[in-house]
């Protein structure tokens, strides 16, 4: 122990704070960043240095914001050697341009608190008008599950081929039809029909196959749709 005048000197503050914080860590599941992140934009901050191979993509954070607790996911973090600072893309909850506080990440399956899912509105060729589309999506160890729910309006157009809806984020490789699920459609609760739903398009969208008959979704498939006629679907895929 380092004495000064009687008393515990900094390196015993320092040792304790250490101890503090790996106890908090394994408890909570949570690593104060222990720097300063900026706003950027409502999907990124960025901080001071070269952070891009510790805030790796699919890692979860958690930050105060206005007195608003925000949580989500990291991207791929990006060094800029001409500003010196590391710009990191998150998804989830969007960030206000306010300064923040109590920021902390994790790589823990559950860190304490945390939400894991998170709401996104899919991009789409479908012209929705007063329609429903609504989408969730979390990631664990590296896939990126997403789900998502349409209903149609009255004044709903479905394109003459080739519907689809983006993914909240893009896929690790570039596949053709490597991740699949089951996409149920509703006919005006009449009958349940079921599409494949494959990602494609490069990783960003995903597009669907049904009855054997080319086109996909469509406004006439798998059936002629008409008010309040739906489709649901879920789909996993890797993003790292």
């Amino acid at each position: 122990m380092v004495i000064e005048n009687g008393q515990p000197g900094d390196a015993d503050d320092v040792l304790a704070e250490i101890a503090a914080q790996v106890a908090l860590a394994m408890a909570s599941g949570w690593i104060s960043a222990g720097v300063t992140w900026t706003y950027a934009s409502t999907t990124s901050f960025t901080l001071s240095g070269d952070y891009s191979a510790v805030y790796t993509k699919g890692m979860k954070f958690k930050a105060t914001m206005n007195g608003v607790v925000k949580m989500g996911y990291f991207g791929t973090a990006t060094y800029s050697s001409g500003t010196g600072l590391t710009t990191v893309p998150i998804y989830g909850d969007a960030l206000t341009n306010h300064t923040i506080s109590a920021n902390n990440y994790s790589t823990a399956a559950n860190p304490a608190g945390f939400t894991h899912s998170f709401t996104y509105t899919p991009a789409t060729n479908i012209t929705l008008g007063s329609g429903t589309l609504t989408g969730v999506f979390s990631i664990n160890a590296g896939i990126c599950t997403a789900a998502v729910y349409f209903k149609k309006a009255a004044d709903t157009t479905l394109p003459a081929n080739g519907g689809y809806f983006t993914v909240p984020i893009v896929s690790r490789a570039t596949p053709t039809t490597y991740w699949t699920n089951c996409a149920l459609v509703g006919d005006s609760g009449t009958a349940e029909l079921i599409m494949v739903a494959y990602l494609a398009n490069n990783g960003v969208a995903v597009n669907f196959a049904a009855n054997n008959t080319a086109g996909g979704l469509s406004a006439t498939q798998p059936m002629t749709w008409a008010t309040n006629d739906y489709l649901s679907f879920s789909i996993s895929y890797p993003i790292i």
